[in-house]
């Protein structure tokens, strides 16, 4: 069996990756259920992770009532630059309210999940 390939990236690399973009998919838990997912949109300051819903999102109703949420904010442009990070934790509702329509929440992350496929010793040597 060949070594385990190690391709997640540092904190820096996520805090670049993160820079860049503008979209995260939103996963929070229902009762006897699937969890329910959402795209939102990715609020990402000086290394502290937030998002924004649509405040009419049925996933709003469901962080309000379960705040633990996962969200994964990953890029596919070909397959040696699959990028992504995943994040788990609570979301707690931001006490501004709706702005522009959007329900914001700031993330207080339990656990970081990351990978970038052009780490694979194959994306060096084409």
């Amino acid at each position: 069996m060949s070594p385990k390939r190690d391709i997640t990236m540092t904190g820096a690399e996520i805090h670049q990756f993160l820079d860049a973009r503008d979209e995260v998919l939103v996963v929070a838990l229902q009762p006897g259920a699937p969890p329910v997912g959402a795209v939102g949109q990715l609020l990402w300051t000086d290394g502290e992770l937030g998002f924004g819903l649509d405040a009419g999102d049925p996933v709003v109703g469901l962080l309000e009532a379960d705040d633990r949420v996962c969200c994964v904010v990953e890029q596919f442009p070909s397959y040696f630059e699959i990028k992504g990070a995943m994040f788990h934790g609570r979301a707690h509702r931001r006490p501004d309210g709706p702005v522009d329509g959007l329900a914001t929440f700031a993330v207080e992350r339990d656990d970081t999940v990351s990978f970038d496929f052009g780490k694979l010793p194959e994306a060096q040597n084409p």
